[in-house]
C-alpha cells in the first residue's frame, strides 16, 4: 500500500503509549498484591497477594526482556537463543502455547524484529488459546521468517492488519496499530515485504528478507 507515512514523533507516541500500557497492566497486579499485603484485616489473603505481586513482578520483568529486543537499536544480527528465551517469556503466562521451528544459529536484525513482532501479534490473537508456530529460514535468496497463529477463534485486529500493510491506523487504537507499521516499516526499508493469510484454522504472518 502507498500512503502517507506518519511523522516520527507520531510513530515514537503510539509505540511509547503501548509500552505504557503493557507496563501499567503489569504494575496495577503488583500494587494491588502490595496494597493487601499492607492491610492487617486481610491476613488470610496474604499468601495470595505475594503471589500475585509476584506473578505480575515475573510478568514484567518478561516483558522488558521482550521490548528491549524487540524495540533496540542495533543493527547487529540478533542470536536466536536470545529470541526464544524473550518469545517464549511473553507465553509463560499465556492460554496460548509456543512452538519453535529457528534452524539458524543468528538473524538479522530486521528479521529478528519482525520474527519477534509476529509472536507478539500473533499472542494476542490466541487470546483464547491455541499454538502459534514460530519458524524462520535462510536460503541464497534471503531470510523468511513465518509465524502461524493456530487456534479455532483466532483472529487480528483490523488495525494490526493496516499496518503490516503501510496503511493508517483508521479508526482502530494507535497502540495496536503502531507495532505492527513498525514491523512493516522495517521491511521495506531492507527492501523486504509481508503477506498475511488467513483461514478457518488461523492467520499467517510472513516476512522475506533478500540476501
Amino acid at each position: 500500500m502507498d500512503h502517507a507515512s506518519p511523522r516520527a514523533e507520531e510513530l515514537a507516541a503510539a509505540l511509547a503509549g503501548r509500552l505504557i500500557h503493557d507496563v501499567m497492566g503489569r504494575l496495577s497486579g503488583i500494587m494491588s498484591g502490595l496494597d493487601l499485603l499492607a492491610d492487617p484485616s486481610a491476613r488470610d489473603m496474604h499468601a495470595d497477594a505475594l503471589n500475585v505481586a509476584a506473578a505480575s513482578a515475573m510478568g514484567l520483568r518478561e516483558e522488558m526482556a521482550f521490548c528491549r529486543v524487540l524495540y533496540g537499536a542495533s543493527a547487529a544480527p540478533m542470536d536466536a537463543r536470545m529470541l526464544e528465551e524473550a518469545a517464549r517469556g511473553l507465553f509463560a503466562d499465556h492460554r496460548a502455547s509456543l512452538e519453535w521451528s529457528v534452524g539458524a544459529k543468528e538473524l538479522p536484525a530486521p528479521a529478528g524484529r519482525a520474527l519477534l513482532g509476529f509472536i507478539r501479534i500473533a499472542a494476542g490473537a490466541l487470546a483464547a488459546g491455541g499454538v502459534a508456530r514460530a519458524a524462520a529460514a535462510r536460503a541464497a535468496q534471503g531470510v523468511v521468517v513465518r509465524v502461524e497463529a493456530a487456534g479455532p477463534r483466532a483472529k487480528v485486529k483490523p488495525e494490526i492488519l493496516a499496518g503490516l500493510q503501510g496503511g493508517p491506523r483508521g479508526d482502530g487504537l494507535s497502540g495496536q496499530w503502531a507495532p505492527a507499521y513498525q514491523i512493516w516499516a522495517g521491511a521495506r526499508a531492507q527492501g523486504g515485504n509481508i503477506e498475511v493469510s488467513a483461514g478457518d484454522g488461523g492467520v499467517v504472518f510472513e516476512a522475506r528478507f533478500p540476501a
